[in-house]
C-alpha cells in the first residue's frame, strides 16, 4: 500500500471530517487529541500525537512527534504593506507567499510554542514551550526563547551525527519499541548490527 493511499478517515477515535477534500495524509499511528485543528495540506508521520495544536496549511510532520496543546505550527504572517492586514480580505489573503513547514521525525513542540510558516526543524529538535521560532533549526537542537535562540543540543555532535545516519524512525514499530531507549549508545549499538530489512519506510 502506498503512502498516499494511507489517508485516515477516524485517528483514535478522533473524526477527521472529509479528510480527502482537505488533502490531508495521515500515517497509521497517528494521535490527533481533542480541540487539534489541521488546516489542509498538512502531511503527518507515523505515531505522531498531536495534543490540541493548530497545524496551518502546508505543514508536514516527520514520524514520531509530540505536539504539546496550543502550539501553532506554519503560523502565516499577515502582509503589512497591503490595504488592510485581515486575511479575511481576499487581495491581502493573495499577496501570502506559498510556504511549506516541515517538523523532521522525534521533534518534540512544547504547549504554545509557535513556528512560522516556511521554518524547517531538524530531526529530533526539541522547541521550548512558548518558544517562538522564526528561522530554521539544525537537528536535535534544543530551542528557547522569544525569538527562539539554540539553547544547546540533546546529545554530543557525535552522537547527533550517527543517530541521523541510523534513521532509526523508519524501522518497523515493533523493532523501534523493543530498543532500551534509556540507554542511546546501546541503541546505536544495536541499529549499527540491524540488517537492511528492517526498514520499513521503503
Amino acid at each position: 500500500m502506498s503512502r498516499v493511499d494511507l489517508i485516515a478517515k477516524t485517528i483514535q477515535d478522533l473524526p477527521v471530517h472529509e479528510a480527502d477534500q482537505y488533502c490531508n495524509l495521515f500515517e497509521p499511528g497517528v494521535s490527533l487529541r481533542e480541540g487539534t485543528e489541521v488546516q489542509g495540506n498538512c502531511r503527518i508521520g507515523a505515531y505522531t500525537e498531536i495534543n490540541g495544536a493548530t497545524l496551518y496549511p502546508r505543514t508536514t510532520i516527520g514520524r514520531y512527534c509530540s505536539v504539546a496543546r496550543n502550539a501553532a505550527i506554519g503560523a502565516p504572517d499577515h502582509p503589512l504593506h497591503c490595504l488592510g492586514t485581515s486575511l479575511a480580505l481576499a487581495g491581502t489573503r493573495a499577496a501570502l507567499p506559498d510556504k511549506y513547514t516541515r517538523l523532521g521525525n522525534d521533534v518534540w513542540v512544547g504547549a504554545n510554542a509557535v513556528i512560522l510558516a516556511g521554518v524547517s526543524i531538524g530531526d529530533g529538535a526539541v522547541i521550548g514551550a512558548g518558544a517562538v521560532v522564526t528561522k530554521d533549526v539544525e537537528p536535535y537542537a534544543v530551542m528557547i526563547g522569544l525569538p527562539a535562540r539554540q539553547a544547546r543540543l540533546r546529545f554530543a555532535r557525535s552522537t547527533c551525527e550517527r543517530l541521523l545516519l541510523l534513521r532509526w524512525w523508519e524501522l518497523d514499530h515493533e523493532t523501534i519499541a523493543a530498543l532500551p531507549h534509556d540507554d542511546v549508545e546501546g541503541c546505536i549499538r544495536i541499529l549499527q548490527t540491524l540488517p537492511a530489512r528492517a526498514h520499513a519506510a521503503e
